[in-house]
């Protein structure tokens, strides 16, 4: 989550600070597909089951999601024209050569 975006207002506040992933990502070399903020359409969709996306299709946090799947899917496209990827070159790492999911 990347902020709160209170119902009354609209506005997006940075309740968990700004500016803390970026350094993560760069550490394991990938990189932030999305900021998606929390938003009541949230929790009211997650109670009854349905994603904001459904919920709340015009909502920022919607709008975040379509932009990241948007994302996801480009670079997919990207690197399947390129002759695809081998299991290597998409895990993480850090330091170089050691897997992120056995540290």
């Amino acid at each position: 989550m990347s902020g709160f975006i209170a119902p009354d207002t609209g506005v997006e506040y940075d309740i968990f600070g700004k500016g803390t992933s970026g350094p993560m990502a760069k550490e394991f070399d990938t990189e932030i597909i999305a900021e998606i903020p929390i938003e009541s359409s949230i929790r009211e969709g997650g109670d009854t089951g349905q994603p904001i996306t459904f919920v709340a299709p015009t909502s920022e946090s919607s709008k975040r999601y379509l932009a990241a799947a948007e994302s996801v899917w480009a670079t997919i496209e990207a690197v399947n024209a390129a002759g695809g990827a081998t299991n290597e070159s998409v895990q993480p790492t850090t330091p170089p050569g050691v897997s992120a999911c056995s540290v």
